[in-house]
């Protein structure tokens, strides 16, 4: 199963942590697997493109990928929350294979 984790103050997103394998299909016909990294990597190139990884983490690892982020413009935002929606539409169709649990923080972590 496919877990995702978010850190957040209210609307705020600090990270999104994906880990583990659908196991939906075979390695290389797993589509539930392909959406969720298509997903993930779009996600970390465009925060790549705006120059916001020098203030963050990204962990990329073979069964993991992590960003945490230490901006919290309007932007940056957009990009996590775009990310999170479209893993819940993942989600929607595939629920056997994705568990998604959003995290609430009080401290604010700049």
């Amino acid at each position: 199963m496919i877990k995702v984790r978010t850190l957040q103050t209210g609307d705020l997103i600090h990270s999104i942590h994906v880990s583990g394998h659908a196991d939906y299909a075979d390695h290389g016909q797993d589509l539930v697997c392909a959406a969720v990294s298509s997903i993930m990597y779009g996600t970390a190139n465009a925060l790549d493109e705006m120059d916001h990884f020098q203030s963050s983490t990204v962990q990329i690892d073979d069964n993991e990928l992590v960003v945490e982020m230490n901006i919290y413009d309007e932007k940056v935002q957009t990009i996590l929350k775009t990310c999170y929606y479209q893993l819940a539409t993942v989600k929607k169709s595939n629920k056997n294979y994705i568990q998604i649990r959003r995290n609430q923080t009080k401290k604010m972590e700049v």
